[in-house]
């Protein structure tokens, strides 16, 4: 999968037990910068912790921002 995002955020709907990497390209002073993260995104079901089934998400942020 592939996409262009110029905000801040970027929303998707995923399969869970798949390891996902995002590349984020910058441009700065002429030359490109990528930056890169990754996470498994797994789920984990509960039913002791809320009055109805749960289920937690785990890996679901990934951080592509330059930092200096």
């Amino acid at each position: 999968m592939e996409g262009i995002t110029y905000g801040p955020e970027w929303d998707l709907r995923l399969d869970v037990n798949q390891y996902y990497t995002i590349v984020a390209e910058y441009l700065s002073d002429g030359k490109i910068i990528n930056v890169v993260d990754g996470a498994e995104l797994k789920v984990k079901f509960d039913k002791s912790s809320c009055d109805q089934d749960c289920y937690f998400i785990f890996g679901d942020e990934l951080d592509a921002r330059l930092k200096y």
